[in-house]
């Protein structure tokens, strides 16, 4: 990589060494990320650093992928490819401020990235996350730890979360052949979305063909569920289409605040995507999720990796399956996005989106 991607933070060799030897070893390219949609105010701790299992802890330790194996499309290769070890070329955290009437401040979400890993090979946390992780409370929050996809600098700018308007969008994963992909679908997404993406990164770039396929973003504020699923199914098989010679590994996430969809999604018919499982119940804690049996789910968590050891409150994602959630009419369902999926599992009772 040219050394002026690693310009942010060239101040001493102590900070340097955890990317110079993730470069040389990892060989695998992709992310790890965790989303949080609920009506309980939670701090970021919660998800990031608190879990026996948080997402730091999914930017350097051994995978907790549990049930992957019993995909009919399992490799091991390609499962240590697309699952990544070692996450350490930046972090972000995405959230939305919570009001006391029950709303956001805001529509817009708030952002804080870094290039810097989240915790050096040292055990070192970032300074900046401890300033941020019981200071920042919300109902809504995306979190993120990266492995750049080769060829994509490790800078601010292409770290996750993404903000495109009110919304907030993340990836893991990779477009197989970006180069092909961008060519295609950039002249298609119109100036003022183009003028939004600041950054280089593949993902950045998703966001902008997903934000496209929703009539008059952004001044256009309000979309129905129906209308982001469609916009979702038409972006992961625009992407698939134009990278044919390289499979992509396309887990999304995007959010408004309120409504949430998740993918785990390989253009591959024959090949599994990166993990990622959801938790659904009443309010989420460091130690799980609290359930209460006379009570619908009010709380999401979906999570390339399982935030706790407890097997059984997670459920991993089928291949091309989209998890859909909306915290203000407490209604959460799964969809299939390729007639794979329909064969895998019984969410295709209407056909493919």
């Amino acid at each position: 990589r040219p050394m002026l991607s690693y310009r942010c933070w060239m101040g001493s060799l102590q900070s340097l060494l955890p990317y110079l030897l993730v470069y040389y070893v990892h060989v695998s390219y992709a992310c790890r990320w965790t989303a949080l949609v609920g009506r309980h105010e939670t701090p970021v701790a919660w998800i990031v650093t608190e879990p026996s299992h948080s997402l730091i802890k999914q930017s350097y330790a051994e995978q907790w992928i549990p049930g992957v194996k019993l995909s009919r499309f399992f490799s091991p290769d390609q499962c240590e490819a697309r699952n990544a070890r070692t996450n350490l070329d930046g972090f972000g955290v995405g959230w939305y401020w919570p009001s006391d009437s029950g709303t956001f401040r805001s529509k817009r979400p708030e952002l804080h990235k870094s290039e810097r890993a989240i915790r050096s090979l040292s055990g070192e946390m970032d300074s900046k996350l401890t300033e941020i992780e019981w200071n920042i409370r919300s109902r809504t929050m995306f979190a993120h730890v990266r492995a750049a996809t080769p060829g994509s600098p490790v800078r601010c700018v292409n770290t996750h979360p993404f903000r495109f308007g009110n919304f907030l969008w993340m990836h893991n994963g990779m477009v197989g052949d970006f180069a092909a992909a961008k060519a295609a679908l950039w002249p298609r997404i119109p100036a003022h979305i183009q003028e939004m993406v600041q950054g280089t990164s593949d993902t950045e770039f998703c966001g902008a063909v997903f934000f496209a396929q929703l009539d008059d973003f952004p001044q256009r504020e309000t979309f129905s569920l129906h209308e982001l699923l469609h916009a979702m199914n038409a972006t992961v098989h625009l992407l698939g289409e134009t990278s044919e010679r390289a499979p992509s590994s396309l887990n999304f996430a995007v959010t408004n605040g309120t409504t949430f969809l998740g993918t785990r999604f390989r253009s591959s018919p024959a090949e599994d995507p990166p993990s990622l499982y959801f938790n659904l119940g009443v309010q989420w804690t460091p130690k799980g999720m609290v359930r209460d049996g006379g009570q619908f789910g009010t709380s999401l968590v979906v999570s390339s990796e399982p935030l706790t050891t407890i097997e059984e409150e997670w459920e991993l994602l089928a291949k091309d399956e989209v998890v859909v959630f909306d915290s203000e009419k407490n209604k959460v369902w799964r969809e299939c996005l390729s007639n794979v999926c329909c064969t895998e599992t019984d969410n295709c009772l209407d056909g493919v989106l």
